[in-house]
């Protein structure tokens, strides 16, 4: 499969429901500061489109799981949001700003903390 094709495949189209019931879901989101440039994907920026992934992740993921997936944002150290369900996406992504540099392993270590 293309890298193309797989970016237009949906959460359902990856995982059942039954499968994804057996898992809690983290998405680590880069808030360093290349991701206020502009996205190649759609209008808006980089910011932009992680955003809207988040919210359609988070939207698939509430039918199966209903406390939420964990969103950790990372830049020059990690921030942890437990309990997101699409109607608190928009608040976590108003709540940072993209700036910093791209530090992943700090946001890595904080989300195996979580098992």
């Amino acid at each position: 499969m293309s890298s193309t094709a797989a970016s237009k495949m949906t959460p359902e189209q990856v995982l059942s429901v039954a499968q994804a019931s057996e898992y809690d879901f983290y998405i680590l989101v880069d808030k360093s500061g290349s991701m206020g440039e502009k996205s190649t994907k759609m209008d808006g920026t980089r910011w932009d489109e992680a955003k809207e992934f988040t919210e359609s992740f988070a939207r698939y993921a509430e039918q199966v799981d209903e406390d939420g997936i964990t969103v950790i944002t990372f830049s020059g150290s990690p921030t942890v949001y437990d309990g997101v369900k699409a109607d608190k996406v928009h608040e976590v992504f108003t709540t940072c700003r993209p700036g910093g540099s791209t530090n992943l392993a700090p946001a890595l270590e904080e989300a195996f903390k979580k098992k």
